[in-house]
């Protein structure tokens, strides 16, 4: 329809979103050249739509979404140049439609989405104040669209995640005061959203996220009360998803990651039976999983991980045989792993060769 009639700017556009929805599907399926191939197909007609009028804006803003699909895709295949350039296009498209119209709040967020793609990919290029530039300028219209509608959950869902980007860099930058502040921010406003609907396990998992990060940058900071504080408290929320919902994997693995953390902060502080029972706890979870997926290489990864870190516990408390048991264990899920022929980093193959040593192993 549309070759047959070029002029038609509906079926143009239809044409284009048909593109659009061929690259969703070749995202799903893993095909991502062809996904570019079909994303760029749209971005084509987008282009010519809105040189034939310029005026329109709903054309303006599908060509800003054909950008910003590219980017997605660029970043999917490891082309960070290619994305921040599909992004920086979005962006001004962005820019031009609020100018344009500053009450609309949807072209608003959009343009906010835009700053966080930029400063994703500022992050995986190692440009950190490109980064903090970006995640601040999505920040700002974050805060103003909640001070405009403070009962909108998305905005203040948004808001959350611009803290917790400029957190993240922030520590990456060594600033651990301003990533302390922007984790407690994203913190008290994710407790206003699980409060607000108790049943969203979602929200639910983002304040244990919340507490998790916070955890973290106490570490670095050396407050161990602090830091056991804020994963005792990511634990409460893990234990309480994971129970809700036993058969979900992902839950079940975020409660061995707290149950690791705690362990980790015990044994800093010297409380070593303490640290024993939770790595103990996140263990038998990781077995739990392993059992159940034995192809998933990140569980099989945990468990080694767990048995490396009791063993450590152990020689600590000078229990031999036991640390030794750990460590052949250990060994026999890293080795498992390498004869399979899946993927081992540099830093796990060292791990590897330790693991033969401790565990007096020739293979």
């Amino acid at each position: 329809m549309a070759a047959a009639d070029p002029s038609n700017s509906g079926w143009q556009r239809d044409l284009s979103i048909s593109y659009g929805n061929l690259g969703n599907v070749a995202i799903a399926r893993g095909k991502l050249e062809d996904a570019a191939a079909a994303y760029k197909a749209a971005l084509k007609i987008g282009k010519d739509l809105t040189a034939a009028d310029p005026s329109n804006s709903g054309w303006q803003r599908e060509l800003s979404i054909s950008y910003g699909n590219l980017g997605d895709v660029a970043v999917a295949r490891g082309k960070l140049e290619d994305a921040a350039a599909a992004y920086k296009a979005a962006l001004k498209i962005g820019k031009e439609l609020t100018a344009a119209d500053p009450s609309n709040s949807g072209w608003q967020r959009d343009l906010s989405i835009s700053y966080g793609n930029l400063g994703d990919v500022a992050v995986s290029r190692g440009k950190l104040e490109d980064a903090a530039a970006a995640y601040e300028a999505g920040l700002k219209i974050g805060k103003e669209l909640t001070a405009a509608d403070p009962s909108n959950r998305g905005w203040k869902l948004d808001l959350s995640i611009s803290y917790n980007r400029l957190g993240n860099v922030a520590v990456a930058r060594g600033k651990l005061e301003d990533a302390a502040a922007a984790y407690e921010t994203a913190l008290k406003i994710g407790k206003e959203l699980a409060a607000a609907d108790p049943s969203n396990r979602g929200w639910q998992r983002d304040l244990s996220v919340s507490y998790g990060k916070l955890g973290d940058v106490a570490v670095a900071r050396d407050k161990l009360e602090d830091a056991a504080a804020a994963y005792e408290a990511a634990l409460k929320i893990s234990k309480e998803l994971a129970a809700a919902d036993p058969s979900n994997s992902g839950w079940q693995g975020d409660l061995s990651v707290s149950y690791n953390r705690l362990g980790d902060v015990a044994v800093a502080r010297g409380k070593l039976e303490d640290a024993a029972a939770v790595y103990e706890a996140g263990l038998k979870i990781r077995k739990e999983l392993t059992a159940a997926d034995p192809s998933n290489s990140g569980w099989q990864r945990d468990l080694w991980v767990s048995y490396w870190k009791l063993a450590s516990l152990a020689e600590q408390q000078k229990k031999d045989d036991k640390a030794f048991g750990y460590w052949v264990q250990a060994l026999d899920v890293l080795s498992g792993i390498e004869k399979r022929g899946l993927h081992i980093s540099i830093e796990d193959r060292q791990c590897l060769e330790t693991l033969r040593q401790k565990a007096g192993a020739s293979h």
